[in-house]
């Protein structure tokens, strides 16, 4: 499975750490407002489960970290690859394709 990348990773071992520390007697509400309980592990394999799902392909075929670029969706040679240049917002991980757009595949901020 693909990692989530350097923020999601950070995020997930806090929240790892934290678990350990408070245990399973500390839960917090995910989602927010949602009103379902859980514990620092259980939010921390909650929000990996969803960073996931940002890369791998879903039923039609199609990932949603390349929106509506069909060249990353379909083209053969592109189709296969996972770009990351870390510049996604979060929101919809779609803020990754304007960045290869721009710099080209392979571009890195590092």
């Amino acid at each position: 499975m693909p990692w989530p990348g350097r923020a999601g990773g950070l995020i997930i071992r806090a929240l790892l750490q934290d678990y350990l520390y408070h245990g399973d007697n500390f839960k917090v509400a995910c989602p927010t407002g949602s009103g379902k309980l859980m514990n620092r592990f259980e939010v921390a394999r909650d929000i990996g489960s969803r960073l996931t799902r940002i890369l791998v392909r879903h039923q039609h075929g199609r990932r949603p970290v390349y929106g509506d670029t069909e060249k990353f969706q379909t083209d053969p040679h592109w189709r296969d690859y996972i770009l990351s240049t870390s510049t996604s917002t979060g929101n919809n991980g779609t803020d990754w394709v304007p960045a290869i757009r721009r710099y080209g595949p392979g571009w890195s901020p590092a």
